[in-house]
């Protein structure tokens, strides 16, 4: 009895080109260093880690008024939109509250408030970088995110004028000749923690 032809029959002359995929993504995957081979995985992530080497650190960049700053991004746990902020009592103006982030209750740091910097009329910011250390993460709200920024150039620790944010400052970039604060994570969480 022959199989009947229609839409899902194979065709014999599919058969070996199917295969022989099969075959081509079996050959590829046997290639790939195996998560408990320790010396291929090893040398798989030594070659990657060249790579990230080629491109230069890592940096989240993000605007808070006029003013560009950069947390290096292994520091930046992720972006998000601002959930609803719950307020609270008899703690430093410059953290907003707590908000739960997917069961997590995390602090809300206003970075403008805590760095002195103006604010530019009723509080419109709508996004903000989780960003931890070893023992601690917190969220800070940010005007604008404007990406990853990746340099080998290891900036200027002058040229940093008197700002209220000159300690937590490690390093200064310039980007067409203006300014990107490279922020020191670990100093700027311990700031903030309360």
């Amino acid at each position: 009895m022959k199989p009947k032809s229609g839409k899902n029959s194979i065709d014999p002359g599919q058969l070996s080109s199917l295969e022989s995929l099969i075959h081509s993504i079996d050959h590829r995957i046997d290639q790939l260093p195996s998560p408990y081979d320790v010396d291929g995985f090893a040398a798989f992530l030594e070659s990657r880690s060249e790579e990230a080497k080629k491109l230069g650190r890592q940096y989240v960049r993000f605007d808070l008024n006029d003013t560009a700053f950069a947390l290096p991004l292994k520091n930046a746990l992720e972006i998000e939109y601002i959930p609803p902020v719950t307020p609270l009592f008899n703690v430093p103006h410059w953290i907003s509250g707590i908000c739960n982030l997917r069961g997590d209750i995390v602090s809300v740091i206003d970075l403008k408030l805590k760095f002195g910097l103006k604010q530019a009329g009723p509080d419109t910011v709508k996004k903000m970088i989780l960003i931890q250390n070893k023992m601690i993460s917190t969220a800070i709200k940010v005007d604008k995110v404007a990406g990853v920024r990746f340099t080998d150039d290891q900036g200027q620790k002058t040229g940093i004028k008197n700002e209220p944010f000159s300690r937590l400052v490690r390093r200064v970039f310039d980007s067409n000749g203006h300014p990107i604060y490279l922020l020191d994570a670990d100093e700027l969480i311990r700031s903030v923690a309360v």
